[in-house]
């Protein structure tokens, strides 16, 4: 897209259909564009008329606002990255830019009415991905994917305000111009007092918390991505680990505050659909935030979960689902109300992680469970679960020639057939794959409140989650309830202690990063487990232990 090239300007997206969907963000009127070259050449006119700027200065594109609509998920991405790498940028989370390089899934000039958690353009069929808006620079090269300039814009940015100073085009220029377009365009936050602007700056800035039922208490969100949009501009911070942002860039006039909750790995959907947010004020000041009921303390919780396994403290296991190696953000749909089922009974979260059709989720988590609402440590340790089985498919294939007796067959359907018990003899390795996600699930659920304990509660020390399932016998649910990993980690033989049919553990002592990088790396069926756990053993294990606790499982 060369600045010189003309376009054919499509008529502007209108969007009086019913927006019903629960959760959709609302909007109103389409504003006036303060920012289009006719309206910022017509402005600079007048103040060439008024004697306040020297004439001179030659007023042409250097932005385009558009919108991009992928035909998948790898169209999306590559876009994205070729948008960051084209500013010279290599991590979403890094970038300070800020004009370009910011996506949106609803239009940035229309008034937002009505707050929400996502948008989902109502023209289009649903199930797809919908219309991305965007500010891309001129002369910036599109991949081939579909999009629509929609308008020419003349952006303050730095190179054409060095460019310029030299005439006499500066900053205190700069601030002048924007406040006449603004007028002409109708904006009611275009007075500003304040000699050019100079006393009016502020720094988007606040804290966020979010409600925790084991805590019974706000406790601070860490790792959100904050966004304050004033028409095509955005800042954006990172909350820190009490809960704070801070942005580096100034604003003028008020801007609106919102929350998307992606990172450069993973983005949560509000179920099926499109990127989930926290639609904030549109305010001049300081925005704190406490997340406390509803769809959004779902949301932050899933985030909590996706936070912790990515970038705090997980025992060692590896990262779950790298975008760039993907070419796919991980995509997580938070379903508050609950609405599928699996083996005739309610759902609380499944991993697909292979899959990338449309919109559709990796992973689906509810917010609702056989008895009711699910509370936010059932969540937080249900999206771990889901995660540990992404990671586990992704550990298996890497492993491409891990199986000759299953010859032609990847990693990726070795994963499968384990779930769907179909690996020769066709014993139960179902229970493989759940009894790792169910010790993946215990450790960072419990090491989650574990590291609360001095900030908060002390009491959240002793904090069990789920109680290790050690109450757990094949009558409860054979294959995904049980406690195998667990068991082979843990000091505690449910046997001894509780009777009945449990497994009889005196096996203890492995740490769950030995297993993840010695054994689950190279375990197909019970007999592979059952060798690499006996050439892994920790001191005190017998060979004859391990036997008998893999008979249990095995033979269930």
């Amino acid at each position: 897209m060369a600045a010189c090239q003309q376009y054919d300007m499509p008529e502007p997206p209108t969007f009086d259909q019913p927006q019903t969907k629960d959760g959709m963000i609302q909007l109103g009127r389409r504003l006036q564009n303060p920012y289009t070259v006719e309206n910022m050449r017509e402005a600079y006119a007048n103040l060439v008329s008024q004697g306040v700027l020297k004439s001179g200065l030659r007023i042409e594109a250097t932005h385009h606002y558009i919108r991009v609509l992928p035909a998948s998920e790898y169209e999306l991405y590559d876009f994205e990255n070729q948008l960051l790498q084209h500013l010279g940028e290599h991590d979403m989370e890094l970038l300070e830019e800020s004009i370009s390089g910011h996506i949106y899934s609803h239009p940035l000039d229309y008034e937002i009415i009505g707050g929400g958690y996502y948008f989902y353009n109502p023209q289009l069929p649903p199930g797809g991905i919908t219309w991305q808006y965007t500010v891309i620079p001129v002369g910036f090269t599109m991949l081939p994917v579909q999009h629509e300039v929609l308008a020419d814009l003349f952006l303050k940015c730095d190179f054409a305000i060095a460019e310029k100073s030299s005439r006499g085009f500066d900053q205190a220029s700069w601030q002048l111009l924007e406040t006449e377009a603004l007028k002409l365009a109708g904006d009611p936050y275009a007075e500003i007092s304040g000699p050019v602007l100079k006393g009016t700056a502020w720094w988007p800035s606040g804290r966020i918390t979010v409600f925790d039922n084991v805590l019974n208490q706000q406790i601070p969100l860490q790792g959100a991505k904050v966004r304050a949009r004033r028409w095509f501009t955005t800042h954006v911070a990172i909350s820190q680990p009490n809960g704070t942002f801070q942005m580096q860039r100034p604003f003028h006039r008020p801007a609106n505050y919102s929350i998307v909750w992606e990172r450069a790995d993973w983005d949560i959907r509000l179920g099926n659909w499109g990127q989930a947010m926290f639609n904030g004020p549109k305010i001049r000041g300081v925005w704190n935030l406490d997340i406390s009921t509803g769809r959004s303390l779902g949301l932050a919780t899933v985030h909590r979960a996706l936070y912790r396994y990515y970038f705090n403290d997980r025992l060692g296991l590896k990262a779950p689902f790298i975008a760039p190696f993907h070419r796919s953000r991980l995509k997580v749909g938070y379903f508050h109300d609950g609405h599928w089922t699996f083996d005739m009974k309610p759902s609380v979260g499944y991993a697909i992680p292979y899959w990338n059709l449309a919109t559709f989720p990796h992973i689906n988590i509810s917010g609702v469970g056989r008895y009711g609402k699910l509370s936010t440590n059932r969540i937080f340790g249900m999206t771990i679960n889901e995660l540990a089985h992404v990671s586990h498919w992704e550990l298996i294939n890497d492993r491409l020639g891990l199986i000759a007796n299953l010859a032609g067959v990847t990693g990726r359907g070795v994963f499968s057939l384990m779930w769907l018990n179909l690996v020769p003899p066709f014993k139960n390795t179902r229970i493989i794959v759940e009894g790792w996600s169910n010790v993946v699930d215990w450790e960072l659920t419990n090491l989650e409140y574990y590291s609360l304990r001095n900030r908060f509660k002390p009491w959240a020390r002793v904090y069990n989650h789920r109680e290790g399932r050690q109450e757990w016998t094949p009558d409860d649910d054979p294959l995904g309830g049980n406690p195998l990993f667990i068991d082979l980690i843990d000091d505690y033989n449910q046997r001894f202690h509780l009777g009945g049919n449990r497994p009889n553990d005196n096996v203890r002592g492995f740490t769950i990063s030995t297993l993840e990088n010695n054994v689950l790396k190279y375990t197909f069926d019970f007999r592979s487990l059952r060798q690499q756990l006996k050439a892994n053993k920790p001191a005190g294990v017998t060979d004859a232990e391990i036997d008998e606790l893999i008979d249990f499982y095995e033979n269930l």
